[in-house]
């Protein structure tokens, strides 16, 4: 970004050079577009090779890990703190086949549909395969991994299954999350 401010200063500089041939204006604006163009291939730079300290994609990644994290323990509390006011959660999937798909309020999954479902976990486990930034959207790829609590209709059963999930984040709060998972593996889990 020092390159760019020097670049910006020594284009309007010359400015009054380049007067004598063309209208300061014009010399003015050339350099504005000029800047302007070099930021975006710096972002696009940041974006690609994934860089640190240039922005928000810090943020983004930062909060989806700490709600990864929050998920595999289970702290439902943390969860919510997680959660802009009105953010929603959609699980894909048929809503006439599958009572969790479509959406809801984020605080809705977290305090009264996951507690449920994760709760009957005797061990369980979130393995973070891959996490995509792009501005504020991220994708998480994980593999979910449990065993059900003695004690559970589940008890004994495991749950394997891989998800893709989309999170939207601005001022660092999760607005939305989009889940994809196998609902076969959480029937086959379920006992459904």
């Amino acid at each position: 970004m020092r390159f760019l401010a020097t670049a910006l200063s020594v284009c309007l500089l010359a400015t009054g050079a380049l007067t004598a041939i063309v209208s300061q204006p014009e010399v003015e604006a050339v350099c504005v577009q000029n800047f302007a163009f070099s930021t975006e291939l710096v972002l696009i730079h940041n974006l690609f090779f994934q860089t640190s300290g240039h922005g928000h994609h810090d943020d983004t990644r930062t909060v989806v890990q700490k709600y990864i994290r929050a998920q595999a323990t289970r702290n439902f509390t943390e969860l919510l703190a997680l959660g802009a006011p009105g953010a929603t959660f959609f699980f894909a999937g048929l809503t006439s086949q599958i009572p969790l798909a479509g959406t809801a309020s984020y605080e809705e999954r977290i305090t009264q549909q996951l507690p449920p479902l994760l709760g009957s976990f005797g061990t369980f486990t979130i393995d973070t395969l891959g996490i995509t930034v792009q501005g504020d959207t991220a994708v998480a790829e994980t593999h979910d991994l449990g065993t059900g609590a003695a004690g559970t209709p589940q008890a004994g059963r495991t749950y394997d299954n891989l998800s893709l999930t989309k999170f939207v984040v601005k001022n660092g709060k999760i607005e939305s999350v989009r889940e994809y998972v196998d609902f076969f593996a959480v029937f086959n889990y379920l006992g459904s």
